[in-house]
């Protein structure tokens, strides 16, 4: 995802957040397992911010 031009839907970045290896197994980003609340809180920042 990093780099991307490409917009994401929030459920994908919340996904990319907290699981991001399960996305891509590649990734150097690892797992946050985060709760829902704090993945959907952080999404909503950064949406924010764009």
């Amino acid at each position: 995802m990093a780099g991307t031009a490409l917009r994401t839907s929030p459920d994908a970045m919340m996904g990319w957040i907290s699981r991001a290896r399960d996305v891509d197994p590649k990734t150097a980003m690892p797992n946050t397992n985060l709760s829902p609340q704090e993945a959907r809180d952080i999404t909503a920042y950064l949406y924010a911010r764009t």
